[in-house]
């Protein structure tokens, strides 16, 4: 939550912006559990980290998904990188 209380507290109205981002995840675009997205912001909380991305400063997103077999299991890793 720390990187989302950050750019709240960035803004003018640090109350308006958190009721916004709080509807972007309530009604927003469900990308995977951990992200949400409307028209105007990329929403990413996974309990470890977190972040606030508005659209208009996205040039490009990639998402990486890495597999790796293990004795008894498949383990994926999900990493997202923005410019």
């Amino acid at each position: 939550m720390a990187n989302i209380l950050e750019f709240v507290n960035q803004s003018a109205n640090p109350r308006e912006t958190m009721e916004r981002l709080e509807k972007t995840w309530k009604h927003g675009v469900k990308v995977i559990n951990a992200c949400r997205i409307d028209k105007d912001f990329f929403v990413f909380g996974d309990g470890k980290i977190s972040e606030v991305i508005p659209w208009e400063d996205v040039e490009r997103i990639e998402m990486h998904i890495d597999s790796t077999e293990g004795e008894r299991d498949m383990y994926f890793n999900k990493r997202y990188n923005h410019s």
